[in-house]
């Protein structure tokens, strides 16, 4: 048993203490905590056992309203495979429960992870679209191996500032898109908040006659990590994505890439023995409509 709680800015350093190696240190939570704890959008649970703080997970309200993500889910080391996983998911899923208009849950996790599956599982998620998406994690000291290696063409993409998600022809979009590993439902992303809060930066290809045919979306993840999202409708196209942003000085930063699982089979020959990509796999968990009496 355990006591749960909402985190305050006060709990920063224990919870970094517990997140120490978390994600090969590459961990997102230090870069984002100071924001999170006070943002109304979210909720950071803190999980207290044994004398000490032992899990965290957090519900991230999207798509305005209607969906909550839940992210960032880590156990103290030393108290895991004691169920406290299932304990604090399961908090959360009754916590989005409650808020009103909120339709559903999301959480996203890797093929490979049977271990974040089955705990959602448990929780009552159902693997909503299996590998909905691809992921290419490329470390500063391999980026310009990849660089040498890639075949696009990156001055067939230009800067747009301008953006909009509505400009977006159809071939390109998507019931749900990802971006830094978090499902939005298209008709709700907003670039232009994006732009304003996340430093995004928007990067398109255009035909003779001025249609989009591929974007992308890149955003800084802290210090450590940039993440970028790309929307291609052919293999050369998600190519010259890939040159641009490998070309891009992000400092020593790891690059994030997301992109259709149609493009995997071609992320794999183009990162053989360099990186591995990875799949993505996304789990929902439909809230009941609860009706006041």
């Amino acid at each position: 048993s355990g006591m749960i709680r909402l985190a305050t800015p006060n709990d920063k350093e224990a919870i970094l203490e517990m997140s120490q190696g978390i994600y090969g240190g590459f961990d997102y939570l230090p870069h984002k905590f100071d924001a999170w704890v006070i943002d109304p959008t979210k909720r950071i649970f803190l999980l207290e056992a044994e004398g000490t703080l032992v899990a965290l997970d957090v519900v991230d309200i999207t798509d305005n309203g209607v969906a909550a993500n839940i992210r960032a889910l880590r156990v103290r080391k030393e108290h895991r495979g004691k169920g406290y996983a299932n304990m604090i998911t399961q908090h959360c899923c009754d916590y989005a429960s409650t808020i009103p208009g909120l339709k559903k849950v999301n959480v996203t996790t890797e093929s490979v992870n049977s271990t974040s599956a089955a705990i959602h599982k448990k929780a009552g998620f159902e693997v909503a679209q299996e590998h909905f998406t691809s992921v290419v994690w490329v470390h500063s000291d391999k980026r310009r191996e990849l660089l040498h290696r890639s075949r696009g063409d990156p001055l067939t993409l230009t800067v747009d500032e301008t953006l909009s998600m509505d400009q977006i022809p159809q071939s390109l979009r998507r019931d749900i898109i990802c971006f830094n590993w978090i499902p939005h439902s298209f008709e709700s992303v907003d670039l232009g908040l994006w732009r304003q809060r996340d430093s995004l930066e928007t990067v398109v290809s255009r035909t003779a006659t001025g249609e989009i045919d591929s974007f992308s979306m890149s955003a800084p993840q802290g210090d450590k990590d940039w993440t970028i999202s790309i929307f291609s409708s052919t293999a050369s196209s998600w190519q010259n994505h890939i040159t641009y942003h490998l070309g891009q000085d992000r400092g020593n930063r790891r690059l994030t890439f997301i992109f259709f699982p149609e493009y995997h089979q071609e992320a794999l020959s183009w990162t053989t023995g360099i990186t591995e990509p990875s799949k993505m796999i996304l789990l929902v968990k439909t809230l009941e409509l609860t009706v006041a009496s």
